[in-house]
C-alpha cells in the first residue's frame, strides 16, 4: 500500500483524481519515485474544481527516458481530468536549477504540499540575485507581448478585455516574486496580493482588481472602458518593471 500523507490539505474533488493517477504512475515506476508534491491552487485553497488544473512535480531517483514513456498512458488519462503532465525532477537537477528558474521554484517552494516522499522544496535555498533576474525579464517580456496584442487586437473592445483577462494569471506570480524581493511572504489570496503589490509599490491595484473581477465571472469591464483600462495595466505593469529594474 502506498504512503500517502498531508491528504487533508488538498480539495477533495482533486484527490479523488489526483491519488489514482499517482497509484498508476507508482504502479509503472514506483521505485524511482523519491518524492511527489502538489503545488498552485490545490495546495493554497483556491482550488476551483471546474476551473482549475492540478499541478504536480514527482522527484525520481534517476531520470531515463524510458521512465517517460512508460508514463504517456497515466499521463494522458490525466491530462483529461485536469491533470496537468507533472514536472519530472531529480533532487540534482533541482539543486543545479535554482539559479535558473527561481521564480518557478520559489513558487512550489511556499506553496506545496508533499503527498509522498521526500519533501526536495522546503529547505531549498534561491538566490535573490536570480529572482530579481528572472523577475525583470519576465515582467518587461509580458509588456512587450502585451503591446503587440494590442496593435494586433485593432482596438477592438472584445479582444482587449479578452488579452487581460487571459493575461492575468501569468501577472500574479510576478507579483509575489516582487513582494518577496522586498523580503515579505505573499499571500495567498490573488486579492489580498493585488492589495498588497499596490501598496508596496506605489500603484494603482483597481485595474487588476476588475480584471481579475471579470476573469472570474462576477463584473466584466464595459466595451466603452476597454482601451482605457488596457492603457492603465500597462502603465501599472510598466511602473512595476521600472521598480524592480531599480532594486
Amino acid at each position: 500500500m502506498n504512503s500517502f500523507k498531508n491528504l487533508e490539505k488538498i480539495h477533495e474533488e482533486a484527490k479523488r483524481y489526483f491519488i489514482p493517477f499517482c497509484e498508476d504512475l507508482l504502479s509503472s515506476i514506483g521505485g524511482e519515485i523519491a518524492s511527489i508534491s502538489v503545488y498552485g491552487s490545490v495546495a493554497s485553497g483556491e482550488f476551483i474544481p471546474s476551473n482549475s488544473d492540478i499541478n504536480s512535480v514527482f522527484v525520481l531517483n534517476n531520470l531515463d527516458f524510458n521512465f517517460l514513456r512508460k508514463s504517456h498512458q497515466a499521463v494522458t488519462a490525466g491530462i483529461k481530468r485536469k491533470i496537468t503532465a507533472p514536472l519530472f525532477l531529480t533532487g540534482q537537477m533541482i539543486q543545479n536549477s535554482s539559479d535558473v528558474f527561481p521564480m518557478e521554484f520559489s513558487e512550489i517552494k511556499e506553496n506545496h504540499v508533499l503527498i509522498y516522499g521526500t519533501d526536495f522544496f522546503s529547505s531549498l535555498v534561491i538566490s535573490e540575485k536570480a529572482l530579481r533576474l528572472q523577475c525583470e525579464q519576465q515582467i518587461k517580456g509580458k509588456i512587450l507581448l502585451l503591446r503587440q496584442a494590442y496593435l494586433e487586437s485593432g482596438g477592438k473592445s472584445k479582444q482587449l478585455e479578452a488579452i487581460m483577462v487571459n493575461s492575468i494569471s501569468s501577472i500574479f506570480p510576478l507579483f509575489r516574486s516582487a513582494l518577496r524581493l522586498k523580503g515579505l511572504i505573499p499571500p495567498v489570496s490573488k486579492d489580498e496580493l493585488i492589495v498588497n503589490v499596490g501598496r508596496e509599490f506605489g500603484m494603482d491595484s483597481s485595474i487588476f482588481i476588475d480584471i481579475l473581477r471579470d476573469k472570474k465571472g462576477d463584473a466584466r469591464i464595459g466595451k466603452r472602458e476597454c482601451d482605457s483600462a488596457f492603457e492603465t495595466y500597462m502603465e501599472e505593469l510598466q511602473k512595476l518593471a521600472d521598480i524592480i529594474d531599480a532594486l
